[in-house]
């Protein structure tokens, strides 16, 4: 059963040790009997001097942290309890400088750990989304009024939204959850495929009346265009306020947590911790409601699924060689 945290001193001060952290985390992912994560096996012989078991069938060694986002690392159970707090209870997020200096590492593994949380928040739902959906698409990068003239003619060529990453967000009206999906550049033909990848037919779509969405529009049983260029937010009770509104949060999330420097190549991950967090929020948010969250954080932890997204830190630090030039202008106007 897991214990009950209501303030970041409570957990602070139940984890005062790595012994208590593993028997914790042991009783949690196994109710207090080893399984091999190799064959499976509930037999094994206990190793007491260097705090790992032996299993009896496959003969390897494991520990509790196998197989876990705490693998393959030599940073304290407490201290990633400490960061999985932090990061899951504040809505705003919490960067890498502020999550070290609050659990003493340094901002380079305080980053990894917390890209390693960020994975786990991703979620593996592959059920379509249906109802009354909203589209809508966002450009996140350098702000235009920010840039002196000369970065300005080199970077924004064309429309405001050349040399920024697009964001496309697909928000369900009954449920309020809602899907943010990066993507290198937006034509009618991938927002098409965005779409029906993640929206069944039978849903009405709202979107604006951009060209993007004529040709997916018709794929539909109901397609609600609204012409934002003459004041149409509203059309037979359909509008897309909650998409835009979402928008605005995760701007403001990426803005004044991280100051807008969110590289493309981890955009998602972000996006993902946003919808994540969004998708678990409780009607009326009260202090107590920080225990639900940290609950839920660790059971998604530690899932079958996401024991398999396992980062080294190699991996997230060397870029993706195929990133086109619009991901260059990126980083430019940035």
């Amino acid at each position: 059963m897991l214990e009950e945290f209501k303030t970041i001193k409570d957990l602070e001060r139940y984890f005062i040790d790595e012994e208590i952290s593993r028997e914790y985390l042991e009783n949690y992912r196994w109710n207090g009997n080893p399984i091999c994560p190799k064959c499976g096996s509930n037999l094994y012989y206990t190793l007491r001097t260097v705090k790992q078991y032996c299993c009896k069938s496959c003969r390897k060694n494991y520990s509790v942290r196998v197989g876990t986002i705490f693998d393959n690392s030599a940073v304290p159970l407490s201290k990633w309890f400490t960061a999985i707090y932090l990061l899951s209870n504040d809505k705003r997020s919490m960067s890498s400088v502020q999550v070290a200096e609050w659990i003493g590492v340094t901002q380079k593994t305080a980053w990894f750990m917390n890209h390693r949380i960020r994975t786990m928040m991703e979620t593996n739902n592959m059920e379509l989304m249906q109802g009354i959906i909203q589209v809508d698409e966002l450009y996140t990068g350098g702000k235009k009024d920010k840039m002196s003239k000369a970065r300005k003619d080199k970077v924004i060529k064309g429309s405001g939204s050349a040399g920024k990453i697009p964001v496309i967000g697909i928000a369900e009206t009954t449920t309020g959850k809602k899907k943010f999906i990066t993507t290198e550049g937006i034509t009618a033909d991938n927002m098409a495929s965005i779409i029906i990848n993640n929206v069944s037919k039978d849903s009405i779509l709202v979107t604006d009346a951009s060209p993007l969405y004529i040709t997916i529009g018709r794929a539909f049983n109901n397609h609600i265009a609204l012409n934002h260029s003459k004041d149409e937010y509203r059309k037979d009770g359909y509008h897309s306020n909650d998409i835009e509104g979402s928008f605005r949060h995760f701007r403001g999330y990426l803005d004044a947590t991280f100051k807008g420097m969110v590289r493309p190549w981890h955009l998602q991950k972000y996006a993902n911790e946003f919808t994540y967090k969004n998708d678990r929020r409780e009607k009326v948010i009260f202090y107590s409601n920080k225990v639900k969250k940290t609950k839920v954080i660790l059971k998604t932890i530690l899932t079958p699924d996401n024991l398999k997204k396992i980062l080294r830190y190699r991996d997230l630090v060397i870029l993706n060689p195929n990133h086109n030039k619009q991901w260059d202008n990126f980083k430019e106007a940035c």
